[in-house]
Order: C-alpha cells, then structure tokens, then sequence
C-alpha cells in the first residue's frame, strides 16, 4: 500500500469520500459529497459560492442555495476536525465571497495521481512504468462515481476519465518498449472491447499479440475492434491501426507509427486544453447538429463558425467541443489568434510552438524556421484524433499552416470574418452564427436571471431580450445585472437601459449595437467606485494567460485582501471571470470597453502608475525567478528598484521558478510588447533581458529571437550601452545555439566594442569568453585560449569569482583541444571548485562534463564516468537539454572506451534523441561520431560507414573541423578492418593534415598512430615504426594512457613483423597493463 493511505485521504477517483487510514468518515449526504468535490478538485484555490451553487442546482437555484452551500461546508469541516489528532495540514475556511480547502496535495487521490504521472514523464522507461502504474491504482471506479449534477457529471468527470484512458496508453506505451507484451495483453483485452474508441489501446494489444507470436489472434483482434467502431460509432479504424494489420497481412512487423517517424516519446496526459464551457448555454441545437455532421462526414477537416461580436462563437465551439470529447481521444487544443484583440495579432509562428508544446515536444526540439514548425508539427498529429479550437482568428493565412495534414483531426475556427478564402481555397465547412431566436434569448436571462423574475414580466422579458438584439454576450451581462439587483424588476430594469439610448455606442461588424455598450454601463455604473476602478484598470495592459491575483494586486496597489471582495464583486456582475487556476479573465469587448472607460473617466496618473506596478511587479519577479534558476549572473544587470508597496512573489527554489515563469510566459511577453509600443522603452528592454536565463533554457528559439530584438530596439532607443550590449549577448547564444558561429562571433564582437564604450569590465570579460567559445569551434583553439586568457585576467582584476569560475571551464576545454591535458584538468578542477561555491549549476555541468573529457584523455575511465554521469544529473535537474545531450554524449564514450557497447549504445541514442531536437548541429555531429565508435568496436562495419558518411557531410555542411578530423580517423579504422589499407592510409593522412591546421595536438598524435597502422597494414613495418614512435611521444607528454597504450599495441605488431619478437611481446605486455589498470575493452588476457 502506498504512504499516502496512511493518513487523512480525500478521494474523487470512484466514490467521493474522506478516508483515515482504511477508515471510511463521510460524507454520506449527495449535496456534500458535491461540495467536497468541488472543493477538492480547486483545493488551495479560492472557489466561488456561486460555482458551489450552480455545481448543485444548475441554473435554478432555491432561494436558500447559499444557506445550505453554508451548512454543507460547516459540515465538511466538523467532518475533517473529527480525526483524531486533527490533520494539521487540512482546513476548509471562508475566504471573500468563496471557500479554500487547503490540503497537502498527495492526500487528495486525484492530484496524486497527476503529481505520479509528471514525475513519470521525467523518467527511464521501468521507472516511470511503476509511477504510471501507482498513479492507476490510485483509481476505484468512474470519477466522482457519486456525484450528480450538470457541471460535475457532464463536464468535470468525463474530463477525469478521459485522464485515467491517456495514463493507461501511457503505461501501454511503456509496456511496448520494455516488452512487456504477456502485460499489455492481460490489461488490455478486456478494456478495448468496451471502449473500441480508444485506438492506441487497440494498436498496444495488437502489436503485443504480434510480438507474442500470436498472430492470428492480432488479426482477429483487429477485425472484432473494427465491427466495433463501425457498429457503435459508424467510422472506421484510423490509418495508424490500419498501417499495422496491413503490414501484419505482409507478414512484416506492425510499427506503432507510421514509417519513417521516430517513434514519439509517451508523454503522459494527453492535451486537454478546452476552457470550461458556459455555464447556462442554451439554444444553438441547429448548429450543434450540423457541427456534428461535419465530423462523422469527414468530408473536410476544417469548419468556419462565424458571426458577430458578441454572438456566442466562443461559447458554441467550446460547448459543441465538450460534447464531442470523447471523439477525440488523442486531444483538445485551444488558441486564442486574436485575431479581432487590442494586441497584435498571434501568428502561425507564434501559435506553432503553443500547439508543439501542448502535444509534448520539448520546447528545445522545437525548430526555429515556420517551415520546419509546421512538419513536425503535421508529424506530432499524424495518426492521432485530435480536436484543435482556433478562436478569434482574423484571416485564412493565420489558420491554413495550422492545419493538419491527416483526416483524423478536425479544425473549429471561430471569426468575425467570414473566411471566403478558407472555404474557397481549403474546402472549409462554414457556419454563420446569427443571435439568438427570441425564445432561446428569454431562455437566457432565465438562465442567468432565474426563472421567478423573468417568468413574473414576460412581455418586459420579451423586450429586454429584443433590447439586447438577443446578442448573448449583452443578455449575459443585462441577466447578471438584474440577478443582482434582486428589489429590481423586469420592467424598470428595461426602462434603465432603453433611457442610455444611443450612449456611448459600440460598433459591431459596421452596425451600431447600442444595446451592448447600454448592458456594459449599466452593469459598470452599479459597481462601487473601487471596483469600478479596478475593472479599468484590467484592460490597459493585456494578460492572455489571465491575471494572476498578485498582479492583479500590483495593477492595483491594492493588498490581495482588499483586492479580491472586489474582484468577485466583477466577477458576481459577469464583467470578468475567475478560472479554477484562480486567474482574471474577460470576454474581448469587455477589456476593451474598460480600457476606453479608463482613458474616458480615469484619472491619468493614476492609469500610468497602475501600468507601471505592473511592469514592475512582472521585471522584479522574472529576476527573482531567473536568479533561482541559475543563481546570480554577471551579465544579469539589477533592474530599477520597484515602486512603493508592489509585492514581489517568493520564488526561491528553481521548481517554482520554472512553473510560475511558464504560467506567465504569455503574459511576460505581452507586458514587453505593450511597453515597447507604449514608449517605456527602458522597461522593455530591461524584461527582455532578465527573461534571458530561462529563454536559453527553454523556450522556442522563434519566440527568443522575437523578445531579443524588441528588447535591443529599445535599448538603442534608450541609449543604454550596457542595455543593447545583454541584448546582442543573447543573439549572440542564439546564433550560436543554431549553429551559426560566424553570426555568433560577430555579436560578441559587437558586444565587446559596447563593453569598451560603456567602459564595462564584466561585460568585456563575458565577450572575450564568448568570443573564445566560437573562435574554438570555428577551429582556431589557440587563439580561443588567448581570449579566454584575456578574460580571466580581467576576472581576477575586478575579483568577479563567479566570472572567474566560468571562464575556468571555457579555458579547461580549450586547453583539452591542444591537447594540455594537465593544464585542462587543473583549470577544471579550480574552475569546478568556483563554480559550486558560487552556485552556478549550469556552469557547473559544463565544467563537470570537460572534467569526464580530460579524464578520458588521461585513461581514468572511473572518474571520466562520475564526472560524466553527474554532468547528465545537473543538466536534467535544471532542463537544460542541451548540456544533458552533451553529457549524454561523453558518458557513451566513456562506456565504449570500457568495453560496456550495449551502455554506450543506450545512452547515446538518448543523447542523439535530444539533440535531433535542438537547431544545434555541432552537438548531433558530436554524437554521431560517438555513435559511429561504438559500432566499429562492435564490428559493425556497413552501419558505421553509413553514419560516418552522414558525420563528414554534417561536419562539412557547418564548418567543424575537430569532429571532421575524428570523423577521417574513425573511417581509417574502418578501412583498416576492412583490410583497405590504402584508404586506411589516406584518411589517416587527411586527418593529421586536418589536425595541424587547426591546431589540435591530442588528436593530431591519435591521427598518427593511424598511419602508423596503416603502414604495418601495407607491408611497411618501418614506416609504422616511424609514424608510432612520433605518436608515443605526443600521447606520452600528453598523458593520454588509453591512447598511448593503443599506439603500443600497433608499434609491437611491427616488431613483430620485422622479426623481432621479445620488442614485441615487451610493448604487448605494457600496453595490457596499461588497458587493465584503466579498465578499457581491450584489457583481455594475452594469448
């Protein structure tokens, strides 16, 4: 049994309940257990009286709903104090207008259950296979199995379920690659007969059967689940499970995708991004019908809903989407285009890596080029049923690159426009939504009024819903006036509206829809005056990702406290809405009717104070996340102090950081944008450059080039050298990061010029390191150490230890490439040192991974491999993929220097899996060549020369030239074991050639004792002589054992060959000590 049942439980995964230990507490009344679920669900969020209510009464609550929500929860909490001691870390208590149940998050089954499931993600496969399989256990029937009510049952409780299939595919997945097959089997079978939707399932057991040798039973296996699907659900199989009976039918093996695809990596639950659907929809039952008759005709993958502002499109897709979920089980999308926004419209480049990440690409194998955007992403959908709600799009161009390529997915655009160009050109289906028929409109301010008041003044609730030209948004926003209003009737609240007249007037699709913009004053002017001032203050800067409360606090200048009676105050008024992350959110039209009342009515220095918090608040809490993340930076300028009275969120350990910084991402680049256009030019800069740690650590390299330039326009507006300089700095590492080291080399030039004038010291210092950097890989390692030794001086000059410890490092693996093996390991070591006194975790994975490759160099295989494994643990900690791939890469090394072929094979292809994700080519043909050694030693000849092909064109294609030369030794090996001693010999030639030119004194010796095999290879046991004994010098100054000890073996043949053989047997003899005291493959017992 797991830890967790030790204790206070609260399950919703099956019967809802609250447990201690095996013991069962309660509740046993339905409208409890309701309420508690609710609660658990949100739990640590504020949840709203009013959702409690709907969640029990739907849209016609008693009169004494709120009384007896009170009584539930009075009794709930009796219920958790009943344990006996009380759990200390359990309390339900009343906060504004609403309830908080604070729990630990393992006690409530559903959390855990997720809480497993991320962790598996980040796992090897039989690790994640044994959390994947807690987290199922942690299910005893349907969710919320005894639970009724429209919000729970229809929506909350499919979603649950739709989890609990995607964590079973995911154990499926894992069972697949552990071969796991007799499993997937005795799982499965049963499952799919009942749920013949769920294709992955079906493909899993096929496959499992087939890798059984039970091939006739996959076969029947497939023909039952297809008279399933066309029986019950009237569609065929997808082209995935197609694919596999067809090749089973060929007698070839089923692929679990299609060909030529790597085979993507389980990634847990799959995407649910669907907003809750709105509450009291009524109506639209046309639409919905011929919504549905587009998807199971499937004759397009695409379908047009659009409409007037205000007309429910929004609201219509999200409805229709729910209902169809199940439909869908590889996914739901959601983006917001914004295409009719006061912010610029979103576009199909910034949508993309939105799409690619909710699919599960990492975002460090999300490619920079639109182009290559779009395959993988059409890749990541093939095969899959996928629902994708575009909302709010303005043009065809911002939709057709967001289409899928397959049949299987299907596309609901929602537009003011009609789209012509999309149904002409693609083939979309079109839907015009118009408002509503007035029987459904009434049907909506019953909805949202409550039945008594409407039902009392039919023909005033007939003329109200005339009045608001049946537009759902103003029936929504006239309903929740009256509804709060409750002295008001029908017939005056009418008079009221239809007295604005034409005020104010908003403009719709070229019509003057007066009634709207009446709804929205009446409904604003009833706000207190603070409320009202808070609701102004919500659309001056955008938040796509919704207002975090505590920004909404620094909007305001307002403590959370007082902040959030007024917040359900708007929220009460259906001016804004609350999501279950607790974030402020409004419809289009309302943040903009704000903005105008702010720019209207506002006081003017209080709206610009207000924007100013704001910016604040977002630059001081990037920093503080950014200092979390990788510890303090000398390149890291300290922002502008805060104003008065902004609270800044504590975000002091690095997994907080990551999540608050990918929860605000959007907003941190909305905030930049508005500032760049709003003339706050330093502020704009200055967020650009404080997002810079966790830009290189995660985000699309399209959406990093897009912050940096607008950052580096403003600091040249500002005319801030030390500004503009962090901003080329980080083009600099983009460039570098996608392989172009002469852009690069020209940034950090750059960078180096603005040091000088600014008079800098510590950006100088960071120029010259980076400089060096790329004048190494540009293969020039000599003059790379010459800048690297210029910034160390200045590090040492101005007592930067920090700066110190990481030019260290730069200088160590400089060093390593000439072939100063003593001077590298003593760098590495002072540097390694530094580096953890200073807590730079980044650098010191980097310094960790040089240390395994001089290690290597000097034959100590043990302290190569700690130093390597412990690179690959920091950089995984910290989600730095780049340095874990490159770690990755010299741990296979080292296993293969060992003779462990099968541990250097698995985790290089780890390696190689992430790095083909990455816009970094130097890394892939790092590990390439890597992989090319493991397979010479394994005889492996044809597979080695097809990649070591791939190594020449790729080091070719992007100018590296010490993988090139590796690559020319490695294919002399190759020639040599095919006894094709004269390629053998001009490789060899070409890579020592190769070697001087660019300096690199370890492998030039290396590239030697090739052509000294060579010889002995052609007959020339003097010539190898010659060649080995010039190699022994070089591996022996250097210290490289492992190569020196190589190099022995070939002089001995010669000896050997020229009749002499105690020389021989001498060097024979040394060399076996040698390779035993290292511990290498070749350390076996001489014959």
């Amino acid at each position: 049994m797991d830890q967790v049942e030790e204790g206070l439980q609260i399950r919703l995964l099956g019967p809802v309940g609250v447990w201690h230990g095996a013991r069962w507490l309660g509740p046993s009344a339905a409208q409890q257990r309701t309420v508690l679920a609710m609660l658990a669900l949100d739990c640590g969020n504020i949840v709203p009286i009013d959702r409690l209510v709907t969640a029990l009464w739907g849209t016609a609550p008693p009169a004494s709903a709120r009384n007896a929500v009170q009584g539930c929860v009075s009794r709930l909490r009796a219920l958790l104090n009943s344990v006996d001691p009380p759990p200390r870390t359990a309390a339900l208590v009343g906060v504004g207008t609403g309830y908080r149940l604070t729990v630990d998050r393992s006690a409530v089954d559903l959390h855990d259950f997720r809480d497993l499931l991320r962790s598996a993600r980040t796992c090897e496969p039989q690790r994640a296979r044994e959390l994947v399989d807690r987290a199922l256990r942690r299910w005893r029937g349907p969710a919320l199995a005894d639970v009724a009510g429209p919000w729970l049952d229809e929506l909350v409780a499919p979603q649950l379920n739709e989890e609990r299939f995607a964590a079973v595919e995911l154990r499926a997945d894992l069972d697949l690659r552990l071969g796991r097959y007799g499993d997937i089997v005795d799982d499965l079978s049963d499952l799919i007969a009942d749920n013949p939707a769920r294709e992955r399932l079906a493909l899993a057991v096929l496959i499992a059967l087939h890798r059984c040798g039970r091939r006739v039973d996959a076969l029947t296996m497939f023909r039952r689940v297809r008279e399933n699907l066309v029986e019950r659900l009237g569609i065929e199989p997808g082209e995935e499970l197609q694919r596999a009976y067809r090749a089973m039918l060929a007698g070839a093996e089923p692929a679990a995708e299609p060909a030529g695809q790597r085979v993507r990596e389980p990634t847990g639950v799959v995407p649910r991004q669907l907003p809750a659907a709105t509450p009291g929809f009524v109506g639209r039952q046309r639409e919905r019908a011929l919504l549905d008759e587009v998807r199971k005709e499937r004759t397009t993958p695409v379908v047009v809903v659009c409409g007037p502002a205000g007309a429910g499109k929004t609201s219509l897709a999200v409805r229709w989407a729910h209902d169809v979920h199940h439909h869908f089980p590889d996914g739901h999308l959601f983006v917001d285009m914004r295409g009719f926004h006061p912010r610029p419209r979103r576009t199909p480049g910034e949508a993309l890596p939105l799409l690619l990440d909710a699919l599960g690409v990492p975002a460090d194998r999300i490619p920079a080029e639109p182009d290559a955007q779009v395959a993988l992403y059409r890749s990541a959908l093939a095969g899959r049923r996928v629902l994708l709600v575009l909302d709010n799009v303005a043009d065809a161009d911002q939709v057709r690159p967001l289409i899928p390529g397959g049949p299987d997915c299907l596309v609901v655009v929602t537009s003011r426009d009609r789209l012509s160009g999309l149904v002409a050109r693609d083939g979309a289906a079109r839907l015009t939504l118009d408002v509503l028929p007035a029987a459904d409109a009434v049907e909506l301010l019953v909805g949202t009024a409550g039945a008594e008041r409407i039902n009392a003044d039919p023909a005033a609730a007939r003329e109200l819903a005339e009045i608001c030209g049946h537009l759902p948004l103003a029936l929504r926003i006239a309903g929740a006036r009256l509804a709060d209003r409750a002295h008001v009737s029908v017939r005056r609240h009418l008079d009221e509206l239809i007295a604005r007249g034409r005020v104010a007037q908003l403009r719709v699709e070229g019509d003057d829809s007066t009634a709207v913009r009446a709804a929205f004053d009446l409904s604003y002017q009833a706000l207190p005056a603070p409320a009202g001032r808070v609701f102004r203050l919500l659309g001056l800067v955008p938040a796509p990702a919704g207002l975090a409360v505590p920004a909404a606090a620094a909007l305001t200048g307002l403590p959370c406290d007082d902040l959030e009676p007024l917040i359900d105050t708007l929220a009460r008024l259906h001016l804004i809405r609350i999501t279950r992350a607790a974030r402020i959110v409004s419809h289009d039209l309302l943040l903009e009717y704000g903005a105008q009342l702010a720019a209207e009515h506002g006081d003017a220095a209080d709206n610009a104070a207000a924007v100013h918090r704001l910016l604040h608040f977002y630059l001081h809490a990037v920093a503080r996340a950014s200092a979390a993340l990788n510890g303090p930076s000398r390149l890291r300028l300290p922002p502008d102090p805060p104003p008065t009275g902004v609270r800044i969120p504590e975000l002091d350990d690095q997994a907080h950081a990551r999540e608050w910084l990918v929860a605000e991402m959007a907003n941190l680049v909305a905030a930049l944008e508005h500032a760049a256009a709003d003339g706050r030019d330093r502020m704009a800069w200055q967020l650009a450059h404080v997002l810079y740690d966790f830009l290189r650590m995660r985000t699309p390299l399209s959406q990093w080039r897009s912050i940096a330039r607008t950052g580096l326009k403003a600091a040249r507006r500002d005319g801030d050298l030390r500004g503009e300089a962090v901003l080329r700095q980080s083009l600099g590492l983009l460039h570098w990061r996608t392989g172009d080291l002469h852009a690069a080399r020209a940034e950090y030039e750059a960078v180096a010029a603005l040091a000088a004038r600014a008079d800098w010291q510590v950006g100088a210092s960071a120029a010259h390191c980076s400089i060096g950097i790329a004048l190494a890989q540009l293969g020039q390692p000599r003059a790379a150490i010459s800048r690297f030794e210029q910034a160390l001086v200045i590090d040492r000059e101005i007592g930067d230890r920090r700066a110190e410890a990481g030019t260290l490092a730069n200088l160590a693996a400089a060093c390593e490439e000439v072939g100063e093996l003593a001077a590298s390991a003593r760098h590495g070591e002072l540097a390694m040192r530094l580096l953890r006194a200073t807590g730079q975790h980044l650098g010191a994975a980097v310094a960790s991974e040089n240390l395994a490759l001089v290690a290597r160099e000097l034959g100590r295989l043990d302290e190569a491999r700690t130093a390597a494994e412990e690179a690959v643990r920091v950089g995984r900690t910290i989600g730095a993929r780049h340095e874990e791939a490159a770690s990755l890469t010299t741990l296979g090394r080292v296993h293969s220097d060992a003779g462990r072929c099968a541990e250097a094979e698995e985790v290089l292809h780890l390696g190689l899996d992430i790095v083909q994700g990455l816009p970094d080519g130097r890394l892939e043909v790092v590990t390439q060549t890597a992989l090319a050694e493991v397979l010479l030693r394994q005889n492996r000849l044809a597979e080695a020369s097809r990649r070591l092909d791939l190594v020449l064109d790729m080091a070719d294609r992007i100018g590296n030239e010490r993988t090139r030369v590796e690559a020319l030794m490695l294919l002399s090996d190759l020639s040599a074991a095919r006894k094709e001693f004269d390629s053998a010999h001009e490789h060899a030639t070409g890579a020592i050639a190769a070697a001087r030119a660019g300096g690199y004194r370890l492998v030039a010796g290396q590239a030697r004792s090739r052509l000294a095999a060579a010889r002995l290879g052609l007959g020339d046991p003097a010539g190898c002589l010659v060649e080995g004994r010039q190699a022994l010098r070089v591996q022996h100054r250097a210290g490289q054992r492992l190569a020196y000890a190589r190099t022995l073996m070939t002089v001995g043949g010669a000896y050997a060959a020229l009749g002499r053989p105690s020389a021989a047997q001498t060097r024979w003899r040394a060399a076996h000590e040698l390779f035993r005291k290292i511990g290498a493959a070749e350390a076996a017992p001489l014959g």
